[in-house]
C-alpha cells in the first residue's frame, strides 16, 4: 500500500514537473562558421484609411525584399557581419501609394556589425540606403522580419510556456527610445520534416518618426513630402509567430499581423489626418 502510495506521488510529482518545466528546459543559442550565409525574402501588405477633410481615403502598399546576412569571421565568439536588404517591389494605391518613391531610387540598406550566440549584437554601422531615412522606414524602421533575424535570445533555459522581453531598439525612423514587446516560448513543432523552435510575439509600440528628416533624406523621392511640415504620432500593436532552426539558433521564418492608429499633422496646412493601418506579413529563408 505504502509502494503504491509512493509511485502516485513520484507520478504526481513528474507531471508538475514537466508542467512547470523542471524537464526539458531549452537554451536558445545562435551558432556561426566563417562564410555562412542567409538570405531572407519577406513580403508585406499594408493596408490604410485615413480620415482627412475629403472624406476617407483608402490605400495600399505592398513591398517585396530580399535580405543577405553574411557570417564574414569568428573573433572572440562573436560573428562579424554583414546584412544587405533590397527592395525588389514598392507598390501601392490610394493617397499613400502617390506619395511612395521609385523602388528603383531606394539603395540597398547595409549594416555591419558583430552578433554573440545570443542574437546580440554590437559596433553595427549603416551604409548606402542605412543612411537614408525613407529606406529606413521602408526596410529598417520596424521591419518585423529584422527583428526576428536579430532577436535577442534570453539568458536563462526556457520551459514550455515561458516568457521573455524583446528589445526594440530606439530608431530615428520610427521609435522616439527602446521599447519592448512580450515573446512566449511554445516549444518544439514539427514544420515539415523538421522540429524547430517556435516562439510567439506581441504587443503594443509608441511610434514617432523623424518626418523631417524622412523628407529631408528622400532625395528627390518623397513624392512631394519635402514641401510639407509633418508630425506623426502613433502606436502599432504586433503579433507574430517566429520559427528557429534548433541546429542553428536561426530564424527559420515568421508571419504575423500588425495594426495600428496615427495622427499626422500637416502643420503648414493646419490639417490632422487619423490613420488606421492593417498588416499582414511572411518572411521565410531561401538558402
Amino acid at each position: 500500500m505504502k509502494r503504491t502510495h509512493l509511485f502516485s506521488t513520484l507520478a504526481v510529482v513528474a507531471a508538475i514537473a514537466v508542467g512547470t518545466g523542471f524537464i526539458d528546459a531549452v537554451k536558445l543559442r545562435r551558432t556561426f562558421a566563417a562564410g555562412q550565409k542567409e538570405t531572407f525574402v519577406s513580403t508585406m501588405t499594408m493596408k490604410l484609411n485615413a480620415d482627412t477633410p475629403m472624406g476617407a481615403q483608402e490605400s495600399e502598399i505592398i513591398t517585396e525584399s530580399k535580405t543577405t546576412i553574411e557570417y564574414l569571421s569568428i573573433t572572440d565568439g562573436k560573428a562579424n557581419y554583414k546584412s544587405t536588404t533590397k527592395l525588389s517591389k514598392l507598390d501601392g494605391t490610394g493617397m499613400a501609394g502617390s506619395m511612395l518613391p521609385s523602388v528603383d531610387t531606394l539603395p540597398a540598406l547595409i549594416t555591419t556589425g558583430k552578433v554573440d550566440d545570443r542574437n546580440r549584437t554590437t559596433d553595427v554601422k549603416m551604409e548606402g540606403g542605412g543612411n537614408n531615412p525613407m529606406m529606413q522606414m521602408m526596410t529598417g524602421g520596424f521591419d518585423p522580419g529584422r527583428l526576428a533575424m536579430f532577436l535577442q535570445l534570453p539568458e536563462e533555459a526556457l520551459a514550455d510556456g515561458a516568457t521573455f522581453d524583446v528589445l526594440v531598439p530606439k530608431s530615428p525612423s520610427l521609435f522616439p527610445e527602446d521599447q519592448k514587446l512580450k515573446a512566449t516560448f511554445v516549444g518544439t513543432q514539427k514544420v515539415g520534416d523538421k522540429s524547430m523552435w517556435v516562439v510567439k510575439m506581441s504587443g503594443s509600440l509608441k511610434t514617432q518618426p523623424d518626418m523631417k528628416a524622412m523628407a529631408a533624406g528622400g532625395n528627390g523621392g518623397g513624392g512631394g513630402m519635402g514641401d510639407m511640415e509633418m508630425k506623426m504620432t502613433g502606436t502599432t500593436d504586433v503579433d507574430s509567430t517566429l520559427w528557429f532552426d534548433p541546429v542553428t539558433g536561426g530564424l527559420f521564418k515568421t508571419e504575423g499581423k500588425m495594426k495600428g492608429k496615427s495622427n499626422v499633422e500637416i502643420v503648414n496646412m493646419n490639417m490632422t489626418i487619423n490613420v488606421s493601418l492593417d498588416s499582414s506579413f511572411k518572411i521565410e529563408q531561401k538558402n
